[in-house]
């Protein structure tokens, strides 16, 4: 199974930012009448508080072992969006959810790697280069990490993730080079081992997912 491509959510978090930056370049200069240009800044500010980031546009749910999970961003330094990321060259999606029980101090990140990813709706599970894997946080700054996994490796042989993708379509909004997502997932993990013999077994269940309007960044070529 192949398992190096995984994208962390702070990178996704920056691409995040320098293409909603890049949508805002078109932005009028400012009046060089200073009353004029109180008016004008009243009304940067206004729009930028009432536009969202790409990102800011997904509703992500689920339950972490039927407790509802926390998914909203949290504290400076749990803001990372929920976002996917395509590459063309490998054909392969990295689907990243963020969120965990309300009394944890920093959202998981759920992330999914799906192979031979197709732009339309579809069902894909466990498989040999398709995986998923969850990292629980114990400390406000992502520390004390745990890690959970579900793939085809033969450890981990119990393990499964479903994720079904109900709409999937170019963004309306016009920005070009980006999708938005929506459907359902669920997984069952296993704590992750970091050797081919399992000495413990903790399982780890995801439920009741669902996710809409998930901005998709890269595409297919046309």
């Amino acid at each position: 199974m192949n398992t190096s491509f995984v994208v962390r959510p702070i990178t996704i978090m920056l691409i995040a930012s320098i293409f909603a930056t890049s949508c805002n370049n078109n932005k009028e200069k400012e009046n060089t009448n200073p009353a004029e240009n109180k008016t004008s800044n009243e009304a940067a500010t206004t729009t930028s508080a009432s536009s969202e980031e790409p990102a800011e546009k997904a509703v992500v749910n689920f339950h972490v072992n039927d407790t509802a999970a926390a998914t909203k961003k949290g504290a400076k330094n749990d803001t990372d969006p929920q976002l996917g990321l395509y590459t063309e060259a490998s054909k392969q999606l990295s689907l990243d959810f963020m969120g965990d029980v309300p009394s944890r101090p920093h959202r998981g990140w759920l992330h999914f790697g799906i192979q031979n990813f197709k732009f339309e709706p579809a069902t894909y599970t466990v498989n040999t280069d398709s995986y998923a894997s969850y990292t629980r946080y114990t400390t406000p700054n992502a520390g004390g990490s745990s890690d959970y996994i579900a793939d085809k490796n033969p450890e981990n042989k119990g393990t499964e993730f479903t994720v079904r993708f109900t709409k999937i379509e170019k963004d309306p909004s016009g920005n070009g080079g980006m999708y938005l997502a929506s459907g359902t997932f669920s997984c069952k993990l296993y704590n992750k081992v970091y050797s081919m013999k399992r000495d413990s077994k903790e399982e780890l269940m995801i439920s009741e997912g669902t996710f809409e309007n998930i901005p998709i960044m890269g595409g297919p070529r046309d």
